[in-house]
């Protein structure tokens, strides 16, 4: 797929503009911590490309909409914090996240257990626009469903 993309502005020393900076941010880590299913719209693009979709998503977006909503409706006490983040050229952004919880709610296929979760995981993204248009996650799912069956949890 052709994706045409403006430069992103760029500061004197290279750097890229606030804007990339805080839609990062902002991004699906952000989108989480909010628990906000119609503020997706707001931080993706209606064409993003998830490089990592869930299966049953019909679109890169509703597949951040069905993440978002599993988090929101399965977990209180989420927090979730921004360990790194980067910027690189043409418009990326790499982030290195923890999500901290209660598991609550049905989620993911398991049903509440009140079991705490205690996560990380990587998105790379491409922010064109104020909004992110590509983006690759990595999450860490085995730990996250060990936590919440009650299975064995690795260091």
């Amino acid at each position: 797929m052709l994706c045409i993309t403006h430069a992103p502005h760029r500061k004197r020393d290279g750097a890229l503009g606030h804007e990339h900076r805080a839609a990062g941010r902002r991004g699906r880590a952000g989108a989480l911590r909010h628990r906000n299913v119609d503020g997706a719209d707001e931080v993706f693009a209606p064409d993003l490309i998830d490089h990592n979709p869930a299966a049953e998503a019909a679109s890169g977006i509703d597949g951040m909409r069905a993440s978002i909503a599993a988090v929101r409706d399965g977990f209180t006490d989420t927090q979730h914090r921004i360990l790194f983040q980067q910027e690189l050229p043409g418009g990326w952004v790499v982030l290195h996240w923890r999500m901290t919880g209660t598991h609550t709610g049905d989620a993911f296929g398991f049903p509440a257990s009140g079991n705490p979760v205690d996560i990380n995981g990587q998105d790379i993204m491409r922010i064109v626009d104020r909004k992110i248009t590509e983006i690759y996650h990595v999450e860490e799912l085995l730990k996250l469903t060990q936590q919440i069956s009650g299975g064995a949890q690795s260091a």
